[in-house]
This record gives C-alpha cells, sequence and structure tokens, in this order.
C-alpha cells in the first residue's frame, strides 16, 4: 500500500520528463544490480546450511563488497568517458547500493527463517520511501535526486534485518568466512550472472526502448502503471516465497514435506495472482484514476489489461516455478529461461513498440514474461520438482470466475452502487477461500482474533 501511494505522490509532485528519467534510471540500476549483485544472493540460499549459516553470510558480504569495487570501477570509467554525467552517476551509485544492502539483508533474513524481521524490513522501506521521495522532489525537480534519496531509503529499511541478524548468528559479531564458503558461493553463482542480467535487461527494457522512441515523458505513464499493477503481486508473492520456500529449502533430504511446503505455495500463489488480476481488471481503470495524476491514468487506460497479463505471468514465474533454482541442483533452468526471456523481449521491442508505442511496451511485457513461464513450465514437465495442484487449481479458478461474473453484473446493472458492491463481494470471496483453504494462516489468525475479543469482553464484564 505503501508503495501505491509514493507513485501517487511522486506522479503528482515530479514533471513527467522528471519521472520518466527517474524510472529510466531506476531501470538502469536494477540491471546493474542483477548483472553484478544478484546472482551472489541466489548462490547464499541456494548453498545455505544452517551449520555454517554464519560464514556464508560473511562471505556474501566479502563478495559484495568486490562486485562493489568493480561496479564504481566501471562507474568511474563511464563517467570519465563522459557517458553519464557525475549527478546521474551519483544518483544511480546510490540506488544500487540501496538495492544491494536491502536485498542482501533480506535475502540472508529469508535464509534465517527471520520472517517478522523481514515483513518489518518491507514496511520500513515504503514508509522512507515515501518520506524521503517527497522530500527529494519538493527539494528539486530533479530525476538524480529522487533517485538517491529512493537508494539511501532502502539502505535504511534493512535495519531491521540486520538488528535480527545481530540477535542470531552475528551476536557475537560478524564472522569471516573460509574459503570453501566462498568458493561454493562462486561454484553455484557464476552461471546465473548472464541469467539474471539478461533476465534484468528482459524486464527493463520495454521502458529504455520506450524512452529512446518517444523520450522520457512517455515513460513516465507507462512505468508508472507497470509499477502500480506490478505493487500487489510482488508484496505478496515475496511473501509466499519468504514463508513456504524458505520452509522447503530447509526440509532437504523429508521430500515429502518439502512437496507439501511447495504445493501450498503454488495454491496460495494461484489463488493471490488470479484474485488479483480479476481486481485490476474490474477495479482497476478506477483505481488508476485515484492513485496516477490524470494525464498518466488517461494514457495507460487502454493497456491495463496487457500489464495486468504479463504482471500475473511475471509473478508465477518468479515467485514459484523460478524457484526451481533452489531444488534442481543447477541453474540452467533460470539461464535457460532468462536467455529465452531477453530475445523475446528484444524481438518484441523492436517488432511492435516503433509502431504501437505504449500498445507495444504493454505487449513486450506479456510476451516476454509469458515465454519465460512458458520455459520453465517446460523444463520441469518430467522432473516435476515444482508441483502443479490442478484440482485446487480448478477449484480456485472456478471460485475466482464465479466472483468475477458476479461483480460484473453489479457494475452493469447498478452503475456506482454496483461497482462498490462488487468490489466488496469480491474482498469477501477472497477472505472467504483464504479461510477455507487456510492461506496465510488465515484461520490462525481469525481463531487468535477471535480469542483477544473474547478476552476484551470478559474484561469488560
Amino acid at each position: 500500500m505503501l508503495n501505491l501511494v509514493s507513485v501517487a505522490v511522486f506522479t503528482r509532485l515530479a514533471e513527467p520528463a522528471v519521472f520518466g528519467d527517474y524510472l529510466i534510471g531506476f531501470a538502469a540500476a536494477f540491471i546493474v544490480f542483477g548483472g553484478l549483485f544478484q546472482w551472489l544472493m541466489h548462490a547464499h540460499f541456494g548453498v545455505f546450511e544452517a551449520g555454517r549459516a554464519a560464514r556464508l553470510a560473511g562471505a556474501l558480504l566479502v563478495a559484495l563488497g568486490a562486485a562493489g569495487l568493480i561496479g564504481l570501477l566501471g562507474l568511474v570509467i563511464t563517467v570519465a568517458a563522459g557517458r553519464v554525467a557525475l549527478p546521474e552517476a551519483l544518483g544511480l551509485a546510490l540506488l544500487v547500493s540501496g538495492f544491494v544492502i536491502h536485498i542482501g539483508a533480506v535475502e540472508v533474513g529469508r535464509a534465517q527463517l527471520l520472517v517478522r524481521e523481514v515483513t518489518a524490513a518491507g514496511l520500513l522501506r515504503g514508509i522512507l520511501m515515501l518520506a524521503m521521495g517527497t522530500g527529494a522532489l519538493l527539494a528539486a525537480q530533479s530525476a538524480p535526486l529522487l533517485l538517491a534519496a529512493v537508494g539511501v531509503a532502502q539502505a535504511l529499511a534493512a535495519w531491521p534485518v540486520l538488528a535480527g541478524l545481530r540477535r542470531s548468528i552475528w551476536r557475537n559479531g560478524v564472522v569471516w568466512p573460509e574459503r570453501a564458503d566462498l568458493l561454493a558461493l562462486a561454484h553455484y553463482g557464476w552461471p546465473l550472472i548472464g541469467a539474471l542480467a539478461a533476465g534484468a535487461i528482459a524486464i527493463n527494457l520495454d521502458r529504455i526502448v520506450l524512452g529512446r522512441l518517444g523520450g522520457a515523458a512517455s515513460v513516465a505513464a507507462y512505468g508508472a502503471s507497470v509499477d502500480v499493477v506490478r505493487q500487489g503481486f510482488v508484496v505478496l508473492g515475496e511473501a509466499i516465497a519468504a514463508a513456504y520456500m524458505s520452509v522447503a529449502k530447509a526440509q532437504a533430504g523429508h521430500a515429502e514435506t518439502r512437496r507439501e511446503a511447495l504445493q501450498r505455495a503454488f495454491v496460495t500463489l494461484w489463488a493471490v495472482v488470479g484474485f488479483g488480476a480479476l481486481g485490476w481488471l474490474l477495479f482497476g481503470p478506477a483505481l488508476l484514476n485515484v492513485l496516477l495524476a490524470p494525464s498518466y491514468a488517461e494514457a495507460s487506460a487502454g493497456i491495463l489489461p496487457l500489464l495486468v497479463a504479463g504482471t500475473a505471468l511475471l509473478a508465477l514465474r518468479a515467485y514459484y516455478f523460478g524457484q526451481v533454482i533452489y531444488f534442481a541442483g543447477s541453474p540452467r533452468r533460470e539461464v535457460v529461461a532468462s536467455a529465452i526471456m531477453v530475445a523475446v523481449a528484444a524481438v518484441s521491442a523492436m517488432v511492435l513498440m516503433p509502431r504501437f508505442g505504449m500498445v507495444g511496451a504493454g505487449w513486450t511485457l506479456l510476451l516476454t514474461q509469458g515465454a519465460g513461464l512458458a520455459s520453465f513450465i517446460l523444463a520441469d514437465r518430467h522432473s516435476r520438482i515444482m508441483p502443479v495442484e490442478w484440482r485446487a487449481m480448478g477449484l480456485a479458478t472456478g471460485w475466482i470466475v464465479a466472483t468475477g461474473l458476479s461483480a460484473l453484473i453489479l457494475q452493469v446493472a447498478a452503475g456506482w452502487a454496483g461497482w462498490w458492491t462488487g468490489l466488496c463481494l469480491t474482498l469477501a470471496s477472497a477472505a472467504a477461500l483464504a479461510v477455507k483453504w487456510n492461506l496465510f494462516g488465515a484461520r490462525q489468525m481469525l481463531s487468535y482474533l477471535s480469542t483477544r475479543r473474547g478476552r476484551v469482553s470478559s474484561r469488560r464484564q
């Protein structure tokens, strides 16, 4: 929710060209992060063993530091060659540093099952990004300043996880890694370098090409709409990955328990994606009008279905099927999927975007994510490492479709009153499914609230 508020505030405070430059800079920073740093975080989670957790966390710190020096050298060379101005370079450097600190801390905390601290870090990130980004835009209409503010906010938001690590594996200080720990990270992660860089390019190529073709202002409306649609999927997808994938990874040698955790993750994610897509298709246009500046909402209204479909496929790929690299013993599937995604993104961008602009960018997003998801599913057709609960999938789909048809009929029949009634119906239906299947521990939450309410009532009496 806070990230949605941030986009709403930023699009109203920033001029379109400034916000577009910010989105292009954000995309560039994420590509750098994906190529230089992200593979180390995947490797840490992939080789994690509880018996050497402190040393592996230390190895990750050392490796990230070395990668940071390489990145800094490259940035200095780029600035010296005149390819990037110094203010832009500083903004990019701070944003990439924020990514590394925050995401790195979250990955280590996730491996340690610090669910509460990871959740707190996500909440704090939203608060600080809103506050510091707003302050930056009030101070000056500057994309580099906004990038720097968001980067510092990301770094500061890692504090809850770092404090949790200080109380656990680092209670006696950071543990220096052994050579074998560094080699384990390198051996597992080096094939992912190109794959994750390609994946980052594939995800962000639509914005970069659109900026080249139509300028930064054209990226503003498209990028803001994509970010707003993506937020809910990403937040819940990360929560599912943190909860279920960490448990599944910890069940090495217990195949049945691991499979149950993965099945639970799939059912939960499918319900989230289904209701998320339904909500955006039925209520998204009105929500965009509220969240975004009027010019942004008008420009993106026609491509909303493409953005919703592409983001839904992204969530299924990134937060379930793409997690196979932690269980397959090899990153080969990620490498293949990333190569396919970047090829599809490049071809789609060159063919569709010069002619269709934002609509072409929306199709590029959809085709790219569809190709990546299909690659993972096809690669798993024999090994079936990532189980698909077909029965639950069918039941959830029927439940969601029935809810959507009912809400649509209410909208058509009763106008705005039907819109609000349909929204309440959709929320109630999603909650009912969550309780029925105990998604996100819904039953335990209801039991806790019921018990707490009973205690309050007894005290009043």
